[in-house]
């Protein structure tokens, strides 16, 4: 639950952008391939895949615009995100 007491939500549409979404679907693809590759070179190259696309996400998506519509729930979807992000980086290195 976000600090106004609201669950999180993906249904409504104006939470999130369409990069958010384009980067959620780069979070599942990388994990769904984290699976079944196994070589270093192709492990390494979804590692940069991920890393491209969170740089569009960061660049694109503000975490601390308190003005945006659905504040608490956004920048709750954001950090989980990243912290996706830097588990799914975590594991590639292994």
């Amino acid at each position: 639950p976000t600090q106004q007491g609201q669950p999180l939500s993906f249904s409504l549409p104006s939470v999130l952008t369409k990069e958010d979404w384009q980067f959620l679907y780069q979070l599942i693809l990388t994990r769904d391939q984290l699976e079944k590759v196994s070589s270093h070179q192709k492990r390494k190259k979804l590692a940069h895949h991920l890393s491209i696309a969170f740089l569009h996400f960061h660049r694109h998506c503000q975490l601390f615009n308190r003005k945006q519509l659905n504040f608490h729930q956004l920048v709750t979807i954001r950090f989980c995100k990243i912290a996706i992000t830097a588990q799914l980086l975590s594991s590639l290195e292994d």
